[in-house]
């Protein structure tokens, strides 16, 4: 998917929901990794809040992308939708936090950097993103154009530089 691309609203298309699903992949992937990291150097039971607190902070991720995608839907809103849904996300997502810090053996600075997980997954995708547009890595460069066909250094002209000299070389062989 291009970052150009216009974006869809139609129910049954998954363009749009790629990046919230590709960002749900990489959190998990990022919380297992700091999980077991954390298990060795800080202990079980910051291990554990973390980890509550990066699932909760995905399932408000999952639960927030449904709300925006029925609140902002083209035609009617289905209100029983979107009533039904954060009937679900108050005790799920902050009935979670709050029960998480509650509990008197979590750590709540733990609770709270699992929960912004999935936040600062996103600040990252994006930052990179506009480091590859950018150009500085030799990615797709910028507001800049694409070499003509006939420039120096394009794949055209070095294949024309090739052809030219294994026509030269079968030249110099004929003699």
């Amino acid at each position: 998917m291009s970052s150009d691309a216009p974006v869809s609203m139609e129910r049954g298309r998954s363009d749009d929901l790629s990046f919230v699903r590709r960002v749900l992949v990489t959190t998990a992937w990022l919380g297992v990794l700091i999980a077991l990291a954390a298990a060795v150097y800080r202990g079980w039971y910051w291990t554990l809040s973390f980890s509550g607190g990066a699932v909760i902070g995905a399932l408000n991720l999952v639960f927030l992308t449904v709300l925006i995608r029925e609140v902002v839907r083209l035609g009617q809103r289905r209100w029983g939708t979107i009533l039904s849904v954060l009937a679900l996300k108050m005790p799920l997502v902050y009935g979670g936090l709050a029960l998480l810090l509650i509990w008197r053996k979590t750590n709540a600075a733990a609770v709270m950097i699992g929960f912004s997980l999935p936040l600062v997954v996103i600040v990252l995708k994006a930052a990179g993103r506009a480091l590859v547009q950018s150009g500085l890595f030799g990615g797709r460069t910028a507001g800049k154009a694409a070499p003509r066909e006939d420039d120096e250094g394009s794949p055209r002209s070095n294949t024309r530089a090739c052809d030219a000299v294994l026509l030269s070389s079968k030249e110099a062989e004929s003699r």
